[in-house]
């Protein structure tokens, strides 16, 4: 009988080291983080200045359309529209606040279809006279 022995070769595995690599390394993410923020950095103080004039360029279209309505405004009323500006306390250079000031219509009695006359009497008295409103008689009862 004849005994033969049958060898196999032998692999050694090695359990401290794997061939094939399946993830990073904490140093290989560290450098990819601070280029991740030094790129953000960069291009946070390459847009602010961008960002503030654009806010500067809004706000004066958003004047220039507060005085355009404004003169509509006067056009259609025919009388003078002004704007008031709300100055800042702390800071006069600063304004936040805008508004329309209007001049009043004149003043034509309670009613709006009472009428009155002005004679002048003398260069420095001025007198009302005729002052007349519906339903009340001639016109010429004093008010």
């Amino acid at each position: 009988m004849c005994h033969h022995k049958i060898s196999r070769p032998i692999q050694l595995v090695e359990t401290s080291r794997r061939t094939r690599r399946d993830g990073l390394t904490l140093i290989e993410l560290l450098v990819v983080v601070a280029i991740l923020v030094a790129l953000v950095g960069i291009t946070a103080t390459t847009i602010r200045p961008l960002q503030e004039g654009r806010d500067i360029r809004e706000a004066a279209r958003s004047v220039n359309a507060f005085l355009a309505a404004a003169q509509a405004r006067a056009m259609e009323l025919g009388r003078p529209v002004g704007v008031w500006l709300k100055r800042m306390p702390n800071n006069p250079n600063l304004v936040l606040e805008l508004y329309v000031a209007e001049v009043p219509s004149p003043y034509t009695g309670d009613d709006m279809i009472s009428s009155a006359s002005v004679h002048e009497t003398n260069k420095n008295m001025v007198t009302l006279k005729n002052v007349s409103r519906p339903g009340t008689g001639t016109g010429n009862e004093p008010y």
